[in-house]
């Protein structure tokens, strides 16, 4: 279902994930009694075009995208597939030439875990892989589910990491629990958005929308 609400706006699944993400974080804000306008996160962007017998492996760089926080799904997700459609088209390496330098920089200076620590470019990760269509098996026994796991480091106190198996689209939500006490309402507030975006393929009325 995922699939088709990301074909009917132009984008991706990975569009429509990112905007669930955007609702969700802007609902959990809305029930600390505080504002914001709009979320930074960082996604993962490929930049292989093509591989050869002597060039192989992941060309992978980091890019932040900018989601609008806006409480209709349809314009949000209109405006997430823009600019994620910009992203996309940028120049091979684009990130690792803007981002590369400076941390080596901060690196030589001593100064890369500060600036980690301290950072205001990014308010959260998302990692997306699609992983196979069908099932695997191990030692003749089918894996029946894959859960995908990531970090959080620095000032970052939530990520999340989205993975595709056989039809089934997994988001895993990973918190500072010092810092994210209310993960639960986190968690629900996003299985409510991916929810949302399939009442609003089907047509049906949906009040939060």
């Amino acid at each position: 279902a995922i699939v088709g609400v990301a074909h009917d706006y132009g984008g991706s699944v990975n569009d429509v994930v990112l905007s669930a993400i955007d609702g969700a974080l802007a609902r959990l804000v809305e029930s600390r009694v505080e504002v914001a306008e709009r979320f930074v996160v960082s996604v993962p962007v490929s930049r292989r075009q093509a591989t050869t017998a002597t060039e192989l492996g992941n060309q992978v760089g980091v890019a932040p995208i900018e989601l609008p926080g806006l409480s209709d799904r349809g314009e949000r997700l209109r405006v997430i597939v823009g600019r994620g459609a910009l992203i996309r088209s940028a120049p091979h390496g684009a990130s690792a030439a803007l981002l590369g330098p400076l941390f080596r920089l901060l690196a030589k200076l001593g100064c890369l875990r500060w600036f980690i620590n301290r950072q205001r470019l990014v308010n959260s990760f998302v990692t997306n892989l699609r992983g196979p269509e069908q099932r695997l098996h191990f030692l003749g026994a089918a894996i029946t589910d894959v859960f995908p796991v990531v970090g959080i480091s620095g000032n970052v106190t939530v990520s999340f990491a989205v993975f595709s198996y056989a039809g089934t689209l997994s988001v895993s939500v990973i918190a500072d629990p010092d810092a994210v006490d209310d993960l639960d309402l986190l968690r629900e507030a996003l299985q409510d958005e991916l929810d949302g975006y399939i009442r609003l393929r089907s047509g049906a009325i949906d009040g939060y929308a």
